[in-house]
This record gives structure tokens, C-alpha cells and sequence, in this order.
């Protein structure tokens, strides 16, 4: 019964690390689009904030993918901005052996407030 009940303790531990991964990558889409939405040339500010936002949980740089659509340096009021965050998670106490890790896929849709043009 044992090897069973910590199998089990794992799995939960494992499957709350993963909900507190999601909701994090969650967080960090948001906060990437609301700073392109607020300061619309400033893109790299916007991939920074998801970044420092992931970054809280230990998760290094090279293991996310922060995808920003349209790909451009400047936005139009009302244009769509859509903040993309590609995470492979690793299963920490997997028992299954197919089962090793998975993708997180998150993003985040907001329309640009301001047109750059107002704000100088």
C-alpha cells in the first residue's frame, strides 16, 4: 500500500506544480499584451514582462517560447495583439513512461488602446 499512496502524494504534488506553471504562463501572456496595448512601440518592453513574470517560478528563458502576432515594432488603435507563451513541461514523478512531458499553450488577445501617433 505503500508504493501506491506515494505514488499517488507525487502525482498530486506534480499535477499542483503543473496548475501553478499554467497559471503563472497565464499571467504572463496577460501582462505581455497589456504592456504592448498601453505602449504600443514598445514590443521588446511587452516580451520582457512575460519574461520577468515566468521567470518568478525558475523557469530559465531557454525553455519558453514567447510568441508576439503580428510581428511588427509598432501597433494602430484597435489592432489585435496576441502574446503567445510555449512552455514544454516536464513531468517531475511520472509513472507512466510514454507520459514524459507536454506542452503548455497559452496566449493572450487585447486590442492596442492608444495609436502611437497621440501618445508624442
Amino acid at each position: 500500500a505503500l508504493p501506491m499512496f506515494l505514488g499517488l502524494m507525487l502525482g498530486v504534488a506534480d499535477l499542483g506544480r503543473g496548475f501553478m506553471t499554467y497559471i503563472v504562463m497565464s499571467n504572463a501572456a496577460r501582462e505581455g499584451a497589456r504592456w504592448i496595448t498601453l505602449h504600443p512601440t514598445d514590443r521588446t518592453g511587452g516580451i520582457e514582462r512575460a519574461a520577468d513574470e515566468i521567470n518568478t517560478i525558475g523557469v530559465t528563458s531557454g525553455d519558453y517560447r514567447i510568441i508576439v502576432t503580428p510581428s511588427k515594432s509598432s501597433y494602430q488603435q484597435n489592432e489585435v495583439v496576441e502574446v503567445r507563451i510555449e512552455y514544454d513541461y516536464d513531468i517531475m514523478f511520472g509513472a507512466l513512461p510514454k507520459l514524459k512531458d507536454f506542452t503548455f499553450v497559452v496566449q493572450a488577445d487585447m486590442n492596442v488602446m492608444y495609436d502611437p501617433v497621440e501618445l508624442f
